[in-house]
């Protein structure tokens, strides 16, 4: 376990190394293919997807910590049972995101009419289509993703995030090649995340032999359940409030290009999250067998002030770089029109 855990650590850093020297090619280079305006609505069209995707309500972090909870008490029933019963909650919310989304395309022109033209509304309108699509199919593959890291397969997802990583841009630059723009990249990144997606799930019942029973659930755990993932949702919703409103109110009274310009300045948010946040990510199953077996929380103290201690170090490390040539880099990178990024 403990060597499975390094090994996930390392390939979780090679990834996002490899993404980030990825990113400093790839989006000069995007943005030269789509221009401005285009990458704006690209940004756009993502950023209301996210809004969508707030449905998801923490039930992925739910899985993970019921999961790991049945596991550590050996209950195989209550293992089949919650997760019937999470594949089924995560159907009905794919349907429930596919009405919410039908609406908000419905309403999309009214609501961008100041900050965009006719042409651009269109073109969001189009994107939002695919991009809701791919949203539809997400729902349903995070129950297996989310089963996978309650089984501590961390080797295999850090893998298969690599392989998205790695390959998703390479896609994305061929279609750009090819002459297809925004719309083309969205298709083409629906596809492949259903591939993936498609890869859990083979994982899930051939490898680790998830069986699912689609009746009898425990009512009461419906309750511990949306309780569980309530405060999570809470911090989903704070989180998307305060990164992704920005670009939503630039569409609507703006500009596509400023969009494009904010864009770039919050993507080395998202760069620096994720550095620090690697090491964390992996925890969640072993603290919660942790909570279930042993009522001493000394040891998840030890555990918490560790992962802390570490996210502070390379957080640090980060912002230091970043405050001491972050704009001469960013100009350099994209060009002298986006200094406003930094």
């Amino acid at each position: 376990m403990k060597n499975n855990l390094k090994f996930a650590t390392i390939i979780s850093y090679i990834t996002l190394f490899a993404g980030n020297v990825i990113s400093i090619f790839y989006t000069p280079f995007m943005l030269s293919k789509l221009g401005n305006s285009e990458y704006g609505l690209f940004s756009l069209v993502n950023t209301i997807i996210s809004y969508i995707y707030l449905l998801d309500m923490g039930l992925g972090n739910a899985i993970i910590r019921y999961n790991s909870k049945y596991m550590a008490e050996n209950d195989e029933e209550g293992l089949k049972k919650v997760n019937g019963m999470f594949l089924s909650l995560y159907c009905l919310i794919s349907i429930v995101g596919l009405i919410i989304g039908i609406v908000v395309y419905r309403s999309l022109g009214s609501i961008f009419s100041k900050g965009l033209s006719i042409t651009e509304i269109q073109q969001v309108k189009a994107m939002f289509a695919v991009a809701l699509f791919n949203l539809v199919f997400s729902f349903p593959f995070n129950v297996f993703n989310g089963i996978i890291m309650a089984h501590e397969k961390f080797v295999f997802i850090k893998a298969i995030t690599f392989i998205r990583t790695i390959f998703n841009p390479l896609i994305m630059v061929m279609i750009l090649l090819f002459g297809y723009r925004a719309l083309g990249m969205l298709i083409g990144s629906t596809i492949f995340n259903i591939i993936l997606g498609f890869v859990n799930i083979i994982y899930c019942f051939k490898v680790l032999k998830v069986k699912m029973i689609f009746k009898g659930f425990d009512k009461s755990l419906y309750a511990e359940i949306f309780k569980f993932s309530f405060f999570i949702l809470l911090s989903s919703l704070a989180y998307r409030i305060y990164w992704s409103t920005d670009q939503f109110v630039l569409g609507m009274f703006v500009s596509s290009t400023s969009i494009a310009i904010y864009t770039i300045g919050l993507q080395f948010n998202t760069y620096f999250n994720s550095f620090s946040n690697v090491i964390s990510s992996m925890f969640l199953p072993k603290l919660t067998k942790i909570t279930v077996v042993n009522s001493d929380k000394s040891e998840l103290m030890k555990i918490l002030i560790k992962i802390s201690r570490i996210q502070f170090y390379i957080a640090s490390f980060i912002l230091c770089g970043f405050i001491l040539v972050g704009k001469e880099f960013i100009m350099r990178w994209t060009g002298p029109e986006y200094g406003w990024s930094y």
